[in-house]
């Protein structure tokens, strides 16, 4: 409700495996969260905190969803 007030726009994404996905190759496994912090991708190798690689994957899916309004 705050971002509608301050006029932010708002798009609803299905989070399933967001944290379980690789941002780089889009790999899902649950092993790619070895820990609650770190996310290891056991294709490519990709490597880091696993929030940021969930918010990776989340924005994509919002780009992919917005509206296409002629």
């Amino acid at each position: 409700y705050k971002a509608v007030i301050a006029g932010v726009p708002v798009v609803l994404v299905d989070p399933r495996n967001t944290s379980r996905q690789c941002a780089e190759c889009g790999h899902i496994d649950k092993r790619n969260r070895p820990t609650r912090d770190d996310f290891l991708c056991l294709r490519c190798g990709h490597a880091g905190p696993a929030d940021h690689n969930a918010a990776r994957n989340i924005a994509r899916r919002a780009a992919v969803m917005q509206p296409n309004a002629a």
